[in-house]
């Protein structure tokens, strides 16, 4: 196969909530490919998606741009995507057009989308965190019986946690050898 037969581009899934109009999927050709059972949308003329760099001490972020589309300007003000997942895919098509996919490129957890308003279009702008950063941040939620009434009121599951924490337990104890 030559590699002038080969034609590289991202599939893109932002899996926003289903009441929010659900997941979108956009890819960098002019026309639509399915894959998995999805429908992505050609962006190759409104969607850029920045190159993602990255090294074995860093996870980089991804920057995604949707300009130009009206239906991407009401993505951006009437949907909540700070949070939700946003996956990259690489795909190709080779000279006979088959479909190639590579599904483990880059996963992340998108911020707000921003608009930068221009004179002949708006972009709409989405950046997002890779997962691996995210392992670093520190958890607030403890296994306490106070936290657990936050999230279930009225399960007593954990409420001897905090009185076991600092009990010594010897097993099996003397008695048992005698």
């Amino acid at each position: 196969m030559a590699l002038g037969n080969i034609r590289p581009f991202a599939l893109v899934d932002l899996m926003l909530d289903a009441g929010d109009g659900g997941p979108d999927y956009f890819c960098g050709l002019d026309a639509n490919v399915s894959h998995g059972g999805n429908t992505y949308l050609g962006g190759a003329g409104f969607m850029r998606l920045d190159p993602i760099e990255e090294t074995e001490d860093t996870a980089a972020g991804a920057r995604l741009q949707l300009a130009g589309a009206s239906a991407n300007i009401s993505l951006a003000l009437g949907v909540k995507t700070q949070g939700r997942k946003m996956v990259v895919r690489l795909a190709l098509i080779d000279g006979t057009g088959a479909l190639q996919v590579d599904d483990n490129v880059w996963t992340g957890l998108m911020d707000a989308a921003t608009i930068s308003d221009r004179l002949s279009n708006a972009i709409v702008t989405i950046n997002a965190e890779h997962m691996l950063s995210i392992w670093d941040r520190p958890r607030p939620v403890r296994f306490t019986n106070a936290e657990q009434l936050k999230i279930q009121a009225g399960d007593l599951g954990l409420q001897y946690v905090e009185e076991m924490a600092e009990v010594n337990l010897v097993w099996p104890g003397k008695e048992f050898f005698f």
